[in-house]
Order: structure tokens, then sequence, then C-alpha cells
């Protein structure tokens, strides 16, 4: 890894059509967080700051270089024209010094080392979780999940029990973020068949050892159903 510059994985998303930027920030040793913030306005310092944890600051700084990295790449332009706004209470939201692009739409999640970005065309949302071995998956699910979903959860496979329940969360975060503050939100998290064909997105799950993944986006985005 060069001193500025992050070598995360990066993935072609087919449904829903975006990049997946996926960094491991354990391999970020503290000594360069002057270099990073350099790279940041004012804005991202002040919120930074904000952090009293090493690792919430951390997660913080490598998710804003990420955004700024990914949407480099994807509008094809210098880093240093890209401005990231803070929005107290809500997701960050993106400024271009100079108006030569239609900004992208983008998703940041973070998982204890983990550190992702989805960034496209199109509306999405991403979530990442790594497993808690010391979770009670059952009763997390009973706190959070409708009865269809816990009713399911309960007849998983021991073995796969603590995985699926991973999976849910993350696709039904994920979902989450990409109706929230539009016209489609809803209470996602206790409405019965969210996935079912009915509705109008799409969603990809992934699974890299303990880490769960999960990028939601609208179906419109991946071309012709037989909805359409």
């Amino acid at each position: 890894m060069k001193d500025n510059v992050l070598n995360p994985q990066i993935l072609k998303i087919d449904c829903p059509d975006c990049y997946l930027w996926l960094t491991d920030a354990s391999e970020i040793d503290e000594e360069k967080f002057p270099i990073f913030l350099a790279r940041l306005n004012e804005d991202n310092i002040g919120r930074y700051n904000n952090f009293l944890r090493k690792e919430r600051q951390k997660q913080f700084l490598v998710g804003r270089i990420l955004l700024k990295q990914a949407v480099s790449s994807f509008l094809a332009i210098p880093e240093n024209e890209i401005d990231i706004i803070e929005c107290p209470g809500n997701k960050p939201r993106l400024s271009l010094r100079r108006k030569t692009a239609r900004l992208p739409f983008f998703s940041i999640s973070h998982s204890g080392k983990w550190i992702g970005c989805a960034i496209g065309k199109n509306a999405i949302g991403l979530d990442i979780e790594i497993h808690d071995p010391a979770r009670e998956t059952i009763t997390s699910g009973e706190m959070a999940f409708n009865v269809q979903e816990n009713e399911w959860l309960k007849f998983r496979p021991e073995k796969e029990r603590d995985k699926s329940f991973y999976q849910l969360w993350t696709q039904k975060e994920a979902l989450y973020k990409l109706l929230s503050k539009t016209e489609n939100e809803k209470n996602i998290w206790q409405t019965e068949n969210v996935f079912h064909e009915q509705y109008a997105w799409h969603l990809k799950t992934m699974d890299q050892g303990n880490l769960s993944l999960a990028i939601c986006g609208f179906r419109k985005n991946c071309g012709k159903t037989r909805d359409d």
C-alpha cells in the first residue's frame, strides 16, 4: 500500500448495477492518519475529531478516503475535485468543484476492520457485518425480525443459523438504506416478505469468511423483467 492510497478489492456487480469497493482498515497504521486527513476538507476533519475512539476515527477516515477514490475512479476525474459534505444525522453528500459530471449514487458501510462502498448510476444500499461468535442470534432476531423470518431462522440447521442471521440482517439493512429518505420508505423491519418478487428491487448477497454483505437496488437497474 502506498502511503496515501488504499488498495481495496473492487468488484463489478451486475444486479444491482454498481461497483463494490471493499478494504481492510487493519492494514492502515495510525501514523498514516495525518496523510489521509490532508486529503479531506474541514467539514470531514471536524466530524473525525468528534469521535472519541480510535477505531471509529479509523472507520470514518478510511470510509471517506474510500468514497473519494471510488468517485474519482467512477467519474474519471481527479480526487481533488470531489468534496464530501457532512450531513449530521444523515449520510454525507457529494459535491464537485467543477460541474463536469453527474454525481453517482453511493452507500457506505463498516463493521470492525472492514469498510465498504458501493457506487453506481442508480440508488443503492449496502450493508456489511462481521459475524460475532458471542452474539445470540436467535435472541437478536426476536428483537429485530418479523414472525415469519424468526420462524425461518429457528428452523435453519444449527451449523448454518448464525450465517443465515447475518445474511438476513444485512439484506434488510441494505434495503432500509436504499429506501431511506425516499417516497418508498416504510418500516421494512416488520414487513413480511419484503424480498418477494412483487417488490421492485434486486438484491446481491455475498459472504467472505466471517463477513456477510448485501447490496440492494431497484430492479430497473438490471434491464427488463417480466413486470416491465
